[in-house]
């Protein structure tokens, strides 16, 4: 395939993921959470089975060494540069700031 049919495939599945989202008002926290570990392992498992792979092959060492600087550097940041956080429903009562 040339890569104009990629792109126009890739357009196509855009617009068919957008749409099969964006047809309901609301959804469930259920099928949100379901929809979104969904698409997280499909990007997990092409980074891991294919992406990787060609890195490694193409870079050799020093690739390997910038995906992990690369994983390190955002886990860090996640979890060094932001106090606390949660996501969607998993919330707490925060207390009033001192003096306030």
């Amino acid at each position: 395939m040339t890569p104009i049919l990629y792109a126009v495939a890739a357009a196509g599945a855009n617009l068919i993921g957008a749409a099969a989202v964006t047809v309901r008002r609301q959804w469930s926290s259920r099928s949100l959470e379901l929809m979104i570990a969904f698409s997280a392992g499909v990007l997990i498992s092409v980074s891991v089975a294919d992406i990787i792979p060609e890195a490694i092959i193409a870079g050799g060492r020093q690739s390997a060494m910038v995906i992990l600087a690369g994983f390190l550097l955002v886990h860090f940041s996640q979890h060094a540069f932001v106090p606390h956080f949660h996501f969607g429903q998993r919330t707490h009562t925060v207390s009033p700031p001192v003096g306030g």
